[in-house]
């Protein structure tokens, strides 16, 4: 930003210069650069008040932008998590609809064996990845900022 005015930070007419540096697998660290119009910049020697401001108000962006990374991630995940426990009990409903119905029908024992068992793993294999993901949960609920 240009020749921009922010009482709360500055009475004068300041510029605001932003940087931001990919890091990391999603990880982002931003920068903010200040100075007024006379082309000094804000820091320990000149207007300190003022970098002291702006320190204060990245620190409020951040617990913002993280609480808000979080929270989008923590709904995904149990978003995820139910999707899991419909498939989990669907899967459960067919196994107990094939294990009555290899007891009537013996011609179809052998076909309705495997299938049951292809559902058996099936259910086995969401129960690790559900039992993945209330970890995920977990520890997604921990890094969570606490609320001011």
């Amino acid at each position: 930003m240009e020749e921009a005015t922010i009482p709360a930070l500055h009475d004068k007419a300041m510029d605001l210069f932003v940087h931001f540096d990919d890091q990391e697998k999603g990880v982002v660290s931003l920068t903010l650069i200040g100075r007024d119009g006379y082309d000094l910049y804000f820091g320990p020697d000149y207007a300190p008040q003022v970098q002291a401001r702006l320190a204060a108000m990245l620190g409020e962006y951040k617990v913002f932008a993280l609480e808000a990374y979080y929270t989008a991630m923590l709904k995904d995940q149990n978003d995820r998590k139910g999707d899991l426990l419909r498939d989990q009990e669907k899967a459960l409903r067919a196994i107990t609809k094939n294990e009555e119905r290899i007891k009537d029908d013996l011609e179809d024992n052998e076909k309705m064996s495997k299938e049951t068992q292809e559902l058996r793993e099936e259910m086995e294999e969401r129960s690790t990845r559900l039992d993945r993901l209330k970890q995920e949960i977990t520890r997604t609920k921990a890094e969570l900022p606490a609320s001011k």
